[in-house]
């Protein structure tokens, strides 16, 4: 098994030597970097397919050395990446003109290396280029596969290459709940081999029944049995996609009455059966972490086990907040608080501790940090609930272990600052209807993380090295800023720069949303709140 290798000089030898050195001529440390840290959590394709053909593709070869470089401690940022980002976009219009399977893998990497550089909407841009030349390739099906190669080991690369951009479709649009770019009708093809999982028994092994398991258009999902993690994990991914789905149509009401509950069912069926027929690897994870805590696969199998407990959440995730709305001392006892809470929980005990204790943060997919973020704000709703004093314990330091992890994740991939800032924010008001509100108001959380994104920006550009945690951030500060590195000046404080140069957009802000109401409500709501919930208030401030 890949295992992740020491991290990045803390001198600037190996940037020096990617900077001065044509990107296709990459520094031996920057191929096993790639092997073992960035691959994984961009591809299922086997990353020597990738290092082998740098010579055909200059986007590949730049997109690959600004990633690895943006996402290493001391190496510059996105500063030092820069030039890498802007000679890897020269290169997609020769990509676009003449489609080939590394092309796709480039505009893949291109994707996740512009989620560092620019406004995350980029990634969804470069994704859908990436599938556009895969579909021109024939790569979404059998048929086009086959007639691209005769060997069986160079058409599951092929599969996989189609696989890796549905595996990152899923993650986007659970992560943005937006539609998936790729119809299950694009998704007819045999699921991906894992090499040393066990072979499936001759009869038990049905390309149809495969097929049929990724291309349903229902709410159903099969259960797969006699499958490695890989497969899996592409399952997993489709239930955690679909019970999202499910969240965003209760709340939008395309979704209602019989047809709702009819929906429901099938979802909640299909994440039990998945867990039942998941091999042991991936059921008993927990459990067999310290075999091999530093393995990608081990890691890998953490995540199926964190998708299901994401479709948990979104699948009773309107039903938990429309209760709370309510009546939140009714709410406590209700089946979606129970449902909610309980993955959340689930979440921190079995998969945030083990990753901080093995600090595998690195060895983590970076689109984990908006499923831990969801668990949090659940959490955070929980504490301001009147329920007995040993769930608000429990609830609590689940909650501290939720946002110790997503630090690790922020410090690490240098993604997911806004979400801390949003949950220091939620935390902060008064009572669990607020939260609500607030966890509800998309476009007050867009404005937060671009607010977080720009400063991010300026930081790592000043400090050429992991984000440190930044302070509360304050009302003022969240306004219409773009993510430009001029946006946040660049002062010694940040924050009260920050807090100076918005404070009339600010006051826009506060006049314009559904914040004034919230800042009246905690300014009104803090003095009478009983004793036990304002210390539930504060536990979790003072975690986050």
């Amino acid at each position: 098994m890949a295992r992740l290798p020491l991290a990045l000089s803390s001198s600037n030898v190996l940037r020096f030597s990617l900077v001065q050195t044509p990107a296709h001529k990459l520094h031996p440390q920057a191929i096993s970097i790639f092997e073992s840290l960035s691959a994984p959590h961009m591809m299922l394709v086997p990353p020597s397919y990738v290092i082998e053909r740098l010579d055909e593709c200059p986007l590949a070869s730049n997109a690959l050395v600004g990633f690895i470089l943006v996402i290493s401690p001391n190496q510059g940022g996105p500063a030092g990446a820069r030039p890498f980002y802007e000679a890897a976009l020269a290169s997609v219009g020769a990509v676009l003109s003449r489609p080939t399977p590394i092309g796709v893998v480039a505009m893949l990497i291109l994707a996740s290396f512009s989620t560092q550089m620019n406004a995350h909407g980029d990634i969804a841009r470069y994704l859908k280029c990436a599938i556009q030349l895969a579909r021109d390739l024939g790569l979404n099906t059998e048929t086009g596969i086959a007639a691209l190669s005769g060997s069986e080991k160079r058409r599951e690369t092929l599969r996989s290459i189609w696989w890796s951009l549905v595996s990152l479709d899923f993650r986007v649009a659970a992560s943005s709940r937006t539609p998936a770019l790729i119809p299950t009708s694009d998704m007819n093809l045999r699921l991906p081999v894992d090499p040393d999982a066990p072979a499936p028994h001759p009869y038990d092994s049905d390309a149809e029944v495969e097929a049929s398991v990724m291309s349903s258009p229902a709410w159903s999902v099969p259960p797969l049995a006699n499958r490695g993690i890989t497969a899996n994990m592409l399952v997993s991914q489709k239930i955690m996609y679909n019970a999202v789905r499910f969240m965003s149509d209760s709340v939008s009401g395309a979704l209602k009455g019989a047809d709702r509950i009819r929906a429901r069912t099938e979802v909640d069926a299909s994440i039990s059966a998945w867990l039942s027929a998941a091999p042991s690897a991936i059921r008993q994870c927990r459990a067999q972490v310290h075999q091999d805590p530093r393995s990608h696969k081990t890691w890998q199998a953490f995540s199926c086990v964190l998708h299901h407990c994401h479709a948990r959440i979104q699948l009773w995730l309107d039903d938990f907040h429309q209760n709370i709305l309510r009546s939140p001392s009714i709410a406590c006892t209700s089946r979606a608080v129970t449902e909610v809470v309980g993955a959340a929980n689930h979440i921190a005990k079995n998969f945030s501790k083990p990753m901080i204790e093995y600090s595998a943060a690195q060895l983590v997919n970076p689109f984990s940090t908006s499923i831990l973020f969801s668990a949090a704000s659940a959490l955070v709703v929980s504490l301001k609930l009147p329920m007995p004093l040993d769930s608000i314990a429990a609830n609590a330091s689940a909650l501290e272990l939720l946002i110790a992890s997503i630090r690790a994740m922020v410090a690490t991939w240098k993604f997911g600052q806004g979400k801390l800032d949003f949950l220091d924010y939620i935390a902060s008001l008064c009572d669990a209807p607020a939260v609500i509100r607030a966890c509800r108001d998309a476009e007050l959380q867009r404005k937060v993380e671009q607010a977080a994104f720009a400063s991010s920006q300026v930081s790592s550009s000043d400090k050429n090295g992991p984000l440190s945690p930044r302070p509360y951030l304050r009302l003022e500060m969240i306004s219409d800023i773009s993510p430009q590195p001029n946006a946040t000046p660049s002062s010694t404080n940040t924050e009260t720069a920050a807090a100076t140069a918005t404070e009339p957009a600010a006051e826009a802000l506060l006049s314009t949303s559904s914040l004034k109401s919230f800042a009246i409500a905690t300014s009104s709501a803090v003095e009478s709140a009983p004793a036990r919930s304002a210390s539930a208030v504060g536990h979790a401030k003072l975690r986050i």
